[in-house]
């Protein structure tokens, strides 16, 4: 059965499964109601597409992101099992078939997969170490993280949202 966790945001560590479809928003008639200033009425539904499954953003304010990358207003997406949702100030992570038991967690090698795909850091990955390009990677690795966090609008966050997210993505 399809999930999706709430890895960070007001309702964290909340695992929310569903049959086909599953709406999300900060209306109380929501399927997953999140209290989010981020978060429209009617923000975004996940459902089966095919063999599959999509994302449509339903016209939010403030967007709906699909691992970092920014869907348009009311277009739809698909995604697969673990991909990574933005949604406000909430990060949701999708699971195809089932969750598991040890909670959904962003692990290191899936966020640097997620980053490859939105920042160019596959570069850096096959450069020695030596005192010029390892300052040419320092320059590198700040202007992706400022970029990264403008993406996910992580400029918005208080200092205890931002610091939850990141050991988030470190465990």
């Amino acid at each position: 059965m399809p999930a999706i966790e709430i890895i960070c945001g007001s309702k964290e560590g909340t695992l929310h499964q569903f049959d086909s479809e599953v709406l999300i928003g900060s209306a109380d008639d929501a399927d997953v109601t999140i209290q989010d200033n981020g978060i429209s009425r009617n923000h975004a539904r996940l459902r089966a597409a095919g063999s599959g499954f999509e994302v449509v953003d339903l016209g939010s304010s403030n967007g709906t992101y699909v691992n970092f990358k920014r869907l348009d207003k009311e277009s739809t997406s698909p995604i697969n099992d673990r991909d990574v949702l933005f949604l406000g100030r909430t990060v949701v992570k999708f699971y195809a078939e089932e969750a598991p038991s040890r909670g959904g967690a962003v692990n290191p090698e899936e966020l640097r997969d997620l980053l490859r795909g939105t920042v160019p850091i596959s570069a850096l990955a096959s450069l020695k170490i030596d005192g010029v390009v390892e300052a040419a990677r320092e320059i590198a690795l700040r202007a992706e993280r400022a970029e990264v966090m403008r993406r996910m609008g992580m400029h918005m966050m208080s200092q205890d949202e931002l610091q939850g997210l990141f050991e988030k993505a470190r465990s």
